[in-house]
């Protein structure tokens, strides 16, 4: 794959709070995280607060979390809600933090047996969306890892999310605090990631620290994990991104329309760039639908398992194909209805157009109560005032 990328070194271990600190570190805007996360009204309860850490050895960014009081947890059904109802997270973030809690959720069925509904709190919550928006904000592409440390007091939900997602584990030579790998942590790397170790010119890097709180650990109370964003050898940011993807498809002509609708959430929960229907007529001129998958190359075999096992397909098509990609950055303006992020276009460098985005503009529609035509209208005219072009790096 050519393109921007990333390598997560969490051989000392992976919390949200230690890749959340990584990414502040590497340089996520700090401003646009906040401004996006808070829009999700549970998470106001909570003060997300980052410092910079500093030792003899090395320097880097530490989170940490504080709630101002107590709240309920919410189960996963609940929390797909709250997000879809009222924030302005984009899509691609809230279905992988939706997918992000599925896998604690199977994890945990599969290991503590029939248990109720999984609970996450706001404070949960709101370090997942964090570090989901983050990767999102950067523009990371692919991302890698490097394998997890076991210990004795690792869990058989965290040992169960990372055998479901094919991460690798090596064995500890010492014991540390259980917190260096939780669910959470480990979890995010299922969706986000996978193991290997590639070859890349480095951008920036980020280093995020975690103390730990444990009666036995007297050396090195600061777990970390390291961060690096860049490019493969020979490619540039302002050169076309390619990289190459694996078309999926399948004929099917005889489920129902919801059945059809509930198999595109689990695919893009799944991983699925996209997912498309197409009518189409088979064999006796019965009319039946083509679903058609785009998946990045290693999610190929998953998805197309959950095509033949979730359908009533006999068997699926596969294709590995290149694809050129123009680069794609957010960028804040000024409206008459107040700051809003745009869609900037960019070929080779070169500025191509700037578009509304379209939850920017549902939050300013809700919050200003006029219709949402009428928005895009007042956006496209901010637009063709700014100078977009200019600010674009």
């Amino acid at each position: 794959m050519v393109g921007k990328l990333a390598y997560i070194d969490c051989s000392a271990g992976v919390s949200a709070s230690m890749l959340l600190a990584a990414l502040l570190d590497a340089g996520l805007d700090t401003d646009k995280l906040k401004r996006i996360l808070f829009s999700v009204p549970q998470f106001d309860v909570y003060r997300l607060k980052w410092q910079r850490f500093r030792s003899p050895v090395a320097t880097g960014t530490m989170m940490e979390a504080q709630p101002n009081r107590r709240e309920e947890g919410l189960s996963v059904p609940e929390w797909h809600f709250a997000l879809e109802e009222s924030s302005t997270l984009p899509t691609v973030v809230v279905t992988k933090v939706l997918a992000t809690l599925q896998c604690i959720e199977d994890a945990s069925r599969a290991t503590r047996g029939a248990v109720p509904s999984v609970q996450f709190s706001a404070l949960d919550m709101a370090e997942i969306c964090a570090v989901l928006l983050g990767f999102h904000l950067l523009h990371i592409q692919d991302i890698y890892c490097s394998e997890l440390p076991i210990l004795s007091t690792t869990s058989p939900v965290t040992i169960e999310i990372g055998r479901n997602a094919n991460l690798y584990w090596r064995a500890s030579e010492r014991d540390v605090s259980n917190t260096t790998c939780n669910e959470i942590g480990v979890a995010l790397l299922a969706t986000l990631a996978h193991y290997g170790n590639p070859i890349m010119r480095i951008e920036r890097a980020g280093h995020g620290y975690v103390e730990f709180f444990h009666p036995h650990f007297t050396e090195d109370k600061f777990g970390v994990a390291h961060l690096y964003v860049g490019y493969e050898p020979g490619t540039q940011a302002h050169k076309n991104d390619s990289d190459q993807v694996v078309v999926i498809e399948t004929n099917i002509d005889n489920m129902s329309g919801e059945l059809l609708g509930a198999l595109m959430e689990r695919l893009l929960a799944a991983g699925a760039l996209d997912v498309t229907y197409t009518p189409i007529q088979m064999k006796k001129d019965r009319p039946a639908t083509m679903v058609t998958v785009i998946c990045p190359p290693k999610l190929s075999e998953t998805l197309s398992l959950i095509l033949l096992r979730e359908t009533s397909t006999l068997g699926v098509r596969t294709q590995l194909m290149t694809r050129l990609i123009a680069q794609r950055e957010q960028v804040q303006i000024e409206t008459a209805l107040g700051p809003t992020l745009v869609k900037v276009k960019r070929v080779r460098g070169e500025f191509i157009s700037a578009s509304p985005e379209y939850e920017e503009c549902q939050r300013l529609a809700q919050e200003n109560g006029i219709p949402l035509i009428e928005v895009y209208e007042i956006v496209r005219d901010a637009i063709r005032k700014s100078d977009v072009s200019q600010n674009v790096q």
